[in-house]
């Protein structure tokens, strides 16, 4: 039961930050364009409030939830203080906003600046409060959200910034993509190592653990039978 339950928990604080950003997009999306009036776009609406409630619900029973184990890396894993334990909160009140604008906003090529304010306050928050326990973690972190703040930024630089240049001179102009590509590269590396390095300290410590645990057990003296 306990770990049925920590599966589910877990499992579902990882579907909501992988999905919240589709999931507002999409929402918005659906409110923005489409008439409410058939019956069809009513139940799709009602779907999407149903899923945005099931993730605001998710988020705050985690956070005020005492049975930390039960959530592993998701509580266990930042510093004690009340800034570093929103991270995870934070995270996904980021995403949810970044959709929605995203959406609602999407008509606009100016609407990519607020956008970047979003990222910049996030990467602060993060490079500030360096939430994680494990320095390797912060590191990681940090550079995972420097490399969104470089997507948006490369994002604002074609679609804002190069707006009225022809297509055919910005379709030339490389080195903001390819510093994109070089950045989400050495994420996906960094991001293995650390996960490969976890696993490896992982087993050390289940093998520790269950040396001491043999080495405790008490020596089994001989029986009356065997005396016999």
């Amino acid at each position: 039961r306990s770990i049925s339950s920590i599966l589910v928990k877990q499992g579902f604080i990882t579907m909501i930050l992988f999905n919240v950003y589709y999931v507002s997009f999409s929402a918005v999306l659906q409110w923005k364009y489409n008439s409410l009036n058939t019956s069809y776009n009513w139940a799709n609406n009602l779907i999407l409030i149903i899923c945005l409630i099931g993730i605001a619900a998710a988020v705050v029973v985690m956070e005020f939830s005492t049975k930390e184990s039960q959530y592993g890396e998701f509580k266990k894993k930042f510093k004690d203080t009340w800034t570093c334990r929103i991270y995870i909160l934070m995270s996904v009140v980021m995403r949810i906003c970044l959709g929605m604008y995203s959406a609602l906003q999407n008509d606009y090529q100016e609407s990519t600046l607020f956008i970047l304010g979003i990222a910049i306050i996030f990467v602060m928050y993060n490079l500030i409060n360096l939430p994680f326990n494990d320095a390797l973690q912060n590191y990681r972190a940090c550079l995972c959200h420097i490399t969104m703040l470089v997507i948006l930024l490369t994002t604002n630089y074609y679609r804002s910034m190069k707006s009225n240049t022809p297509m055919l001179v910005k379709a030339h102009i490389h080195v903001p993509a390819m510093v994109e590509i070089v950045l989400i590269a050495l994420c996906v590396f960094v991001s293995m190592l650390v996960l490969t390095y976890e696993i490896a300290q992982t087993a050390k410590k289940f093998k520790e653990s269950k040396t001491v645990g043999e080495e405790k057990m008490p020596i089994q003296g001989p029986t009356k039978m065997n005396l016999q």
